[in-house]
């Protein structure tokens, strides 16, 4: 018997920029490429006429959000009425269920805001205020997203770490920095030279906020690495998993050391082989060891100071 899939079902969509979900958005057009058709007539034959493909093109993607208190876009929108055309930007609508699942994504590049328009006001109406911005752009590609990996079983080697410089990321930040994605490039090909198929990412902070933020920053921080990862092999399993602030490799008592914590490692084996568990961790225990401590020329030693 045939396996059905059933369509998707009620589900919402984002803005990423440069790997940043900016925005949540109500609707979404111009997700459309065509081609042009060169029709050539051959002598003695009626029956049909040949058609050759021409020049392809795409339509701009519309883009319809509630008006609130963020002015990201419309800075972007600025850069572009004072010439400032450096602002290109790659990007991607992001499909999810209502669970939070990524389903599908619609990676665009060299985008840039054509128009912005308000919302029509009106102060006795009941209706959301919509604004709208048109984003022109060279081209779509459209990937399904991974999100049924089952947990493979945890493996009998020696608990290792790859000889991989760890994803640095700046101060409150998921995007992968310019010297990331060269750590990212190298780690991927030596990864291909080693036939290594399967990868356990682990994304971690320093103890500037709360457990809650800091879990959800991490996860973040490790699917960003994933999703570069994939862009060189698309065919290496990649797990993830956040840890916040709970295993730093340096104290936060100094900016050296929450530097050194915002970042994301490799690992060949799977975190409960290596005895790790995301649990939550009281937000009064950062002030103390292992998260914040000056224990001298050790301490010292750890974050390179």
């Amino acid at each position: 018997m045939a396996f059905r899939q059933d369509p998707w079902g009620a589900h919402y969509f984002g803005l990423e920029i440069n790997g940043k979900e900016i925005a949540h958005f109500m609707e979404c057009t111009g997700l459309k490429s065509s081609s042009q058709v060169f029709e050539i007539e051959e002598g003695g034959l009626n029956a049909r006429t040949h058609k050759r493909p021409g020049q392809s093109r795409w339509e701009n993607i519309v883009l319809k959000v509630a008006t609130n208190m963020d002015m990201e876009l419309l800075e972007w929108r600025d850069e572009f009425l004072q010439d400032a055309f450096a602002g290109r930007r790659d990007g991607a609508i992001v499909l999810y269920d209502l669970a939070g699942e990524e389903l599908r994504r619609f990676t665009f590049k060299q985008g840039w805001p054509v128009s912005w328009e308000g919302p029509q006001l009106n102060s006795g109406g009941s209706e959301l205020s919509m604004e709208t911005l048109e984003i022109a752009h060279e081209g779509v590609e459209v990937s399904g997203y991974d999100t049924a990996t089952p947990p493979p079983t945890p493996p009998e080697e020696i608990p290792e770490k790859l000889d991989i410089p760890p994803i640095p990321f700046e101060y409150d930040s998921d995007v992968i920095t310019p010297e990331g994605l060269e750590i990212i490039a190298k780690a991927s090909a030596d990864m291909d030279r080693m036939q290594i198929d399967e990868i356990w990412l682990e994304g971690h902070t320093s103890t500037s906020g709360t457990f809650a933020y800091n879990s959800d920053l991490s996860q973040r921080r490790a699917d960003a690495v994933k999703r570069q990862l994939a862009t060189h092999n698309a065919n290496r399993k990649v797990y993830t998993q956040s840890y916040g602030w709970k295993y730093p490799e340096a104290s936060n008592a100094t900016a050296g050391g929450m530097a050194a914590n915002r970042r994301t490692d490799f690992y060949t084996t799977s975190y409960a082989s290596r005895g790790r568990d995301a649990t939550p961790v009281p937000d009064s225990a950062k002030y103390g060891p292992p998260w914040n401590h000056r224990d001298g020329a050790a301490s010292q030693e750890r974050q390179g100071l």
